[in-house]
């Protein structure tokens, strides 16, 4: 699990900040949303849908390859003064025991959930002239062997 201290500043860890949570659908990224509300810290979760949708002021879906819904997203949070100062991205943890033999479209959803959704958040931002600090955070898996026998 990664320490939630890691990912906050030592100097402001007193301070209440906004945190945004791309979460995934294995629980790491639940757990540190958890963790962070536990510190007393403001936290809003996006899961994964099949559009925009906002379950209520701290919980939205979103589709990962509607550009659009990450527009929305941020529109949203404007409008309830809820601009993130920190955004931890789960969505590129994938399970262990991934079989390659359908390795196109495992490539597919990892571009779809990876690439695409980082950039289609960088856009978000962007249009919407955030001039505060942000602190982003990609937290992914099964990305090179370590030991050589994973």
């Amino acid at each position: 699990m990664i320490p939630v201290e890691s990912f906050q500043a030592k100097e402001k860890s007193q301070q209440k900040l906004t945190y945004l949570i791309f979460i995934d659908n294995y629980g790491v990224g639940t757990e540190f949303a958890q963790r962070l509300g536990q510190l007393g810290q403001d936290v809003i979760t996006v899961g994964i849908g099949k559009q925009f949708c906002k379950l209520d002021d701290r919980v939205y879906t979103i589709n990962p390859q509607e550009s659009d819904d990450y527009h929305t997203l941020f529109e949203e949070l404007k409008k309830q003064d809820l601009i993130p100062r920190k955004i931890a991205h789960f969505w590129s943890i994938t399970p262990n025991d991934t079989l390659l033999d359908n390795e196109l479209k495992l490539l597919e959803k990892s571009e779809n959930l990876g690439f695409y959704s980082l950039m289609y958040l960088a856009q978000a931002i962007g249009k919407k002239d955030i001039s505060d600090s942000l602190k982003l955070l990609i937290v992914t898996n099964n990305l090179y062997h370590v030991i050589g026998d994973e």
